[in-house]
């Protein structure tokens, strides 16, 4: 009967686990498409990527680590700074639930073509914090 037991909380144990992965997944789905719709609405990009690189980074959250590249007409007029702070204003929402960080690669449609339509990678991350190292 011991063995029956253990079995039955084994398939338990698998079943709560491919639940856990089902949910991280809509969640991250969720999250990336509140992304996309908020940016590509206010900005009318030419290019629009999101990438979560969550995956890269330390702990449990799956939804938490973003590379954003925008190239839109939007930014002619506005500096680096200014550019930012505008991504991060229409993120305010996703910033407070959940989202830790965004790699922001903002561009006009000439920036963008002086780049040959690329934007750099993401630098290593090696989890912890600093008081850790």
């Amino acid at each position: 009967e011991g063995v029956v037991m253990s079995e039955e909380n084994e398939a338990k144990q698998e079943w709560m686990k491919a639940q856990d992965e089902s949910y991280k997944k809509r969640q991250e789905a969720i999250a990336k498409a509140g992304i996309e719709f908020k940016l590509d609405a206010d900005l009318n990009p030419l290019v629009l990527l999101v990438e979560n690189e969550s995956h890269l980074h330390g702990g449990p959250a799956t939804e938490s680590h973003y590379r954003i590249t925008v190239v839109s007409d939007c930014f002619v007029p506005m500096s680096r700074v200014q550019r930012h702070q505008h991504a991060y204003k229409l993120l305010a929402d996703e910033l407070v639930d959940g989202v830790h960080a965004l790699a922001l690669h903002l561009y006009t449609a000439a920036e963008w073509q002086g780049r040959n339509e690329t934007s750099p990678p993401s630098p290593d991350c090696h989890g912890g914090s600093k008081s850790e190292r």
